[in-house]
Order: structure tokens, then C-alpha cells, then sequence
């Protein structure tokens, strides 16, 4: 598979695209230091995203899309700014590697920036090949046709399952917060209690002592 040693740089105003985050910096002609490699622009970032191999099927990536968007969601990850970050590039390798067009560009080394600004969600109908098919290489062995079985719906059992869990977490999180809340209060007013029982008893005890020299 031929991949092109350097990918060009084209600025496309108002897209936006997440860079790889090992910090791999391209450089001009110049040797001066440019700006970070976007992912549309490296060989297997995508996968790694996802944690899947190149000649993963749509079922496969599917499935680890949601697994790690799950894992990096802003709801779960609140104020997190590397996680929101994540969850980006992890929707980015989602919309290129689940749409077959977009995944053969990819594998080819000639996505561009207008193909990831373009993309959208793959709607789950089409099956996507594997990295081997996009490459071009001959299947081993050939099945007779067969009517499609049709696809688990991702989309309802994570809803159905994961909806759930972020639910209960969101309302356990409030809850230990309450909780914390309540007992920083209570420390707060033990702590003003033996302030005015203090005072108290700084204040009456020059008179407890008039009192005790007068009587002597």
C-alpha cells in the first residue's frame, strides 16, 4: 500500500480538526517548528483511537466507538478538559473509519480536510471493509450470496444501558456532594459552639475572680 511520505497542509476556514496528541510537530523548509500533525493526516491514528486493528470490522469499530465515547463523554467527565478532548477524536475516527468511502481515504493516505469537515455519523446501513479490502489484496475464499441479518442497534442498547448509568452516577455524585456538604455544616457549627463557649467563659471569669477576691 503506497502512503505518501508527507501529507499537505491545507488551512480550510471554520473546519476544525483535532491533532494527534503525542505532540509530533511538522517543519518547513526552514526547519522551524509548525503546527501539530492532524489526525486525517497520519497512518493509524484513527485505529489507535479506537483501539481496534486496521482490518477491523464495521461491527468492531462500531462497538469501540461506543465504548470509548462512553469512557471520555463530557457528562462523566466534568471540567475535564483532556477528556473532551478525547471524546472529539474519538467521534473524528468514528465518522471517517465508519463511512467506506471516507475509511478507503484514509487507508490510501488521501483523506483531506474537507472529507473529515463533510462527514457525518455513519448511519450503521453499509458494511465497511476491512483494511486488507481497501489495500486491494484478493479474498481467500468466496460465499454465495445471502440475505443480510440485520445489525444489532448499538444505538438503542446504548441508550437503553449506558443512558442508565450516567443517570445513576450523576445523581450518586450529587448525592455524596449533599452528604459532603451536611457534614462540612455540622463541623461548622461545633466549631462556632466552642467559640461561644470560650468567649463565654473569657468574659464572666473576671467577674467570677471580682467576685471571689471580694469575698475574702
Amino acid at each position: 500500500m503506497w502512503v505518501p511520505s508527507k501529507m499537505p497542509q491545507i488551512a480550510v476556514p471554520g473546519a476544525r480538526f483535532y491533532a494527534q496528541e503525542n505532540g509530533r510537530r511538522t517543519r518547513n523548509n526552514n526547519g522551524a517548528q509548525g503546527s501539530e500533525v492532524p489526525l486525517y493526516a497520519t497512518r493509524t491514528r484513527y485505529y489507535d483511537l479506537l483501539e481496534v486493528s486496521g482490518n477491523a470490522t464495521q461491527s468492531q469499530i462500531k462497538t469501540a466507538y461506543y465504548k470509548q465515547s462512553f469512557r471520555y463523554h463530557p457528562d462523566r467527565n466534568a471540567g475535564n478538559e483532556d477528556a473532551t478532548r478525547r471524546f472529539g477524536q474519538v467521534t473524528e475516527a468514528y465518522h471517517v473509519l465508519g463511512t467506506t468511502s471516507l475509511r478507503k481515504k484514509y487507508d490510501r493516505g488521501i483523506l483531506g480536510p474537507e472529507d473529515v469537515r463533510n462527514a457525518r455519523k455513519p448511519s450503521g446501513r453499509s458494511s465497511s471493509p476491512s483494511r486488507k479490502d481497501t489495500a486491494g489484496q484478493k479474498q481467500t475464499s468466496s460465499t454465495s450470496f445471502s440475505p443480510a441479518k440485520p445489525m444489532f442497534d448499538f444505538d438503542a442498547f446504548y441508550q437503553a444501558h449506558y443512558g442508565e448509568q450516567l443517570a445513576r452516577e450523576q445523581f450518586y455524585k450529587q448525592r455524596r456532594a449533599q452528604m459532603e456538604k451536611q457534614k462540612e455544616e455540622q463541623r461548622l457549627a461545633k466549631q462556632m459552639n466552642r467559640m461561644v463557649d470560650v468567649s463565654n467563659v473569657v468574659f464572666f471569669l473576671p467577674f467570677i475572680l471580682l467576685f471571689l477576691a471580694l469575698k475574702e
